[in-house]
């Protein structure tokens, strides 16, 4: 319901989605990465389809095996094992990842 609102009031119709996110990220400064692995790409891959994209877009990671979490983006191979790669656990330890990219990038 919120999405529906929000595209409407940003885009009016006139814009896809992904043009508004892009829009919205450039507007306010703002930079993204993704660590993506069930989505294989996708919403890497549909902010690049925008004009502007790479002012916002820093990175991708597409990790869909066990053996790319743990090497690209370090996923504990004990966490993989417990929790499995479709877990809440998992993509807790990919964000955390990220946040400390992002923090070693602003240094």
């Amino acid at each position: 319901m919120y999405l529906e609102w929000f595209f409407k009031e940003k885009a009016a119709g006139e814009k896809s989605l992904e043009e508004v996110v892009v829009d919205l990220l450039a507007e306010r400064k703002l930079h993204v990465t993704t660590a993506e692995s069930c989505t294989g790409g996708l919403i890497a891959g549909t902010l690049v389809n925008v004009a502007g994209a790479s002012d916002v877009l820093n990175e991708g990671y597409v990790t869909y095996s066990n053996e790319a979490k743990e090497r690209l983006i370090h996923v504990s191979h004990e966490t993989l094992e417990t929790y499995g790669a479709v877990s809440e656990q998992t993509a807790h330890e990919m964000l955390r990842v990220l946040q400390r990219l992002r923090m070693r990038m602003r240094h």
